[in-house]
């Protein structure tokens, strides 16, 4: 929702993955599990092929050869999708330990 609003998302998303880490300790797998499938897909959905975060334009500029105002286009910042693809690995892998230590008992 701050994407779609053009507000920065790298600190909240910071705070959210600190929090989720914490979480995860006393999460059971299923629910793990459903966290990363969500999070791959919030990654996917804000910076693949077409990514739903909103246009806008950022600046202007004169081009000289085709001599006319351009507007230059951007897109709102979502600069962690990396952080999103590390945790829901780390949510995966934390599912099979627990699982594993689970099954040894």
């Amino acid at each position: 929702m701050r994407v779609m609003h053009g507000i920065s998302s790298d600190k909240f998303v910071e705070e959210i993955v600190t929090a989720i880490r914490e979480w995860s300790r006393e999460a059971k797998p299923p629910e793990l599990l459903d966290l990363a499938d969500l999070l791959t897909g919030l990654q996917r959905e804000m910076t693949g092929k077409n990514p739903k975060s909103p246009e806008y334009l950022t600046q202007v500029h004169y081009d000289q050869k085709g001599q006319k105002i351009v507007w230059e286009k951007g897109r709102a910042n979502f600069a962690k999708d990396k952080d999103l693809e590390e945790l829901a690995q780390y949510l995966r892998n934390r599912a099979e330990n627990v699982a594993a230590a689970k099954n040894r008992k």
